[in-house]
């Protein structure tokens, strides 16, 4: 649970790192707003880490739902491709 977007998209980061994958790998993340005033913030965050970062920026969607996380602004899940190497490729 973080405060800002930057600091949610770092922990994501630190997260992926401990399966061997980083922001680069990720293809897709979904988001569930409570609050679309929180939107912005979250934005800033993504742009930082996706755009700036580690380009480029995986798909995304933004949907305004409530949650059962009462302190939880923004819910989201990433999905992260695991890359595969040349031995692993069948033709």
């Amino acid at each position: 649970r973080q405060t800002s977007g930057t600091e949610a998209f770092r922990s994501l980061e630190q997260l992926l790192g401990g399966a061997g994958v980083g922001l680069s790998d990720v293809v897709s993340c979904l988001f569930f707003v409570r609050d679309q005033a929180k939107v912005y913030d979250l934005f800033a965050g993504f742009y930082d880490a996706f755009n700036v970062r580690h380009p480029p920026p995986p798909t995304r969607d933004e949907l305004q739902a409530r949650s059962d996380c009462p302190e939880c602004k923004v819910l989201a899940r990433c999905v992260a491709a695991l890359p595969v190497s040349d031995a692993e490729v069948v033709v």
